[in-house]
């Protein structure tokens, strides 16, 4: 399968008219330059997402507020096209080492970052339960799934 080829504008992203909310609303947009939800959009539309489907793309940068979706007047949704270019990158071999350190762990104890004593310690303070460790033989059966 060409994963260039994946409906990456489904939905309303033809009616993009590039009024730039969705970067204007951008917590990234506001620290670095480099992420512009308004662009990501117009380089998919011109079907340039192969040149963002890289380990140091900005499109890495994404926090997933979701403030493009909810803010776009079009109801283009530009995270959903950065969640698209992020999953053509993985497909490609172009994700970051970070993202398969994330991967490895979630398969390895169920979470995406590493818990321990401090964690519970803080949240024993904040009167949260202790994090449960995962159990190994449910999280195979999830992954096999």
């Amino acid at each position: 399968m060409d994963v260039t080829a994946e409906p990456l504008l489904e939905g309303n992203k033809f009616y993009c008219f590039q009024c730039g909310k969705c970067t204007s609303v951008c917590p990234v947009a506001q620290y670095d330059e480099r992420f512009n939800p308004r662009l990501f959009v117009l380089k998919a539309l011109f079907g340039d997402r192969k040149e963002l489907a890289v380990p140091d793309s900005p499109i890495w940068l994404c926090t997933t507020c979701y403030n493009c979706h909810e803010h776009c007047p079009q109801e283009v949704s530009p995270i959903d096209v950065i969640y698209n270019i992020k999953n053509l990158a993985v497909s490609l071999g172009n994700a970051p080492a970070t993202c398969e350190q994330v991967a490895e762990s979630i398969a390895k104890t169920g979470y995406a970052t590493q818990t321990g004593g401090s964690v519970n310690s803080r949240r024993a303070r904040l009167g949260l339960p202790e994090i449960e460790p995962v159990n190994p033989d449910e999280l195979a059966a999830l992954l096999d799934a």
